[in-house]
C-alpha cells in the first residue's frame, strides 16, 4: 500500500512538472524572438555601432532622418514660401513633409479640423490621409529617375485632380445666408 501511494504519489509529481514545463515553454515562446530576428538585430546594432564610432559606413535609415529638415526649418520653410518662391510642387513636398514631421513628434494631424469643441471623426481621419495620399501620388508620377520634380507636370496633376467647386459653394452660402426682410 506504501508503495501505490509513493507510485500515485510521484505521477502526480510528473503531471505538475509536465504542466510546468509547457505553461515555461509558453511563457518563453511569448517573451522571445526567432533566433534569425534576434541575429538580424544583433548585426544592426554592431552596424550602428560602428558607424557611430566612425568606423563603418552610416545605415542608410540613419542616414535618412539626418539628412531630413526639422520641423522648424519646414514651417519657416511652409511660412516664407511666396519669398522663397516655390512652385505648386515644392510648396505641397513640403506641407507633406511638415505634416509628417509634425505627426511623427506626436502632434495632431495639421489636415485634420480643429478647435475647442471639434473632434475629428474617423471619416476626417480617412479624407486627410487620403489627400495626403493622392498628393504625394502626384508628386511620385511627377518626379523622374532623377528625384527632380518637374513643376509644369504636378501642375497638370493637380488641374485635373481639384474640381472648381466655387459655383457650388457661393450657391450653399447663399441658400444658407438669412432673407432680409
Amino acid at each position: 500500500m506504501a508503495e501505490e501511494e509513493k507510485g500515485l504519489q510521484s505521477a502526480t509529481e510528473e503531471i505538475q512538472s509536465a504542466e510546468d514545463y509547457v505553461a515555461a515553454i509558453n511563457r518563453l515562446k511569448e517573451t522571445t524572438v526567432p533566433k534569425d530576428q534576434y541575429d538580424k538585430l544583433v548585426k544592426d546594432h554592431e552596424v550602428v555601432v560602428k558607424a557611430l564610432a566612425g568606423e563603418g559606413p552610416v545605415p542608410e535609415g540613419v542616414q535618412k532622418q539626418a539628412q531630413r529638415p526639422s520641423t522648424d526649418e519646414l514651417i519657416k520653410k511652409f511660412v516664407d514660401a511666396g519669398e522663397n518662391n516655390l512652385t505648386n510642387a515644392e510648396y505641397v513636398k513640403t506641407a507633406l513633409e511638415l505634416r509628417q514631421a509634425i505627426i511623427d513628434e506626436g502632434g495632431t494631424d495639421p489636415f485634420l479640423p480643429n478647435g475647442a469643441k471639434i473632434r475629428p471623426t474617423p471619416q476626417d481621419i480617412a479624407g486627410a490621409q487620403k489627400v495626403a495620399d493622392t498628393m504625394q501620388s502626384w508628386l511620385d508620377e511627377a518626379t523622374d529617375e532623377t528625384g527632380k520634380i518637374d513643376p509644369e507636370l504636378f501642375n497638370a496633376f493637380l488641374r485635373k485632380g481639384i474640381a472648381d467647386d466655387s459655383q457650388f459653394v457661393k450657391a450653399r452660402l447663399g441658400a444658407s445666408k438669412p432673407r432680409s426682410r
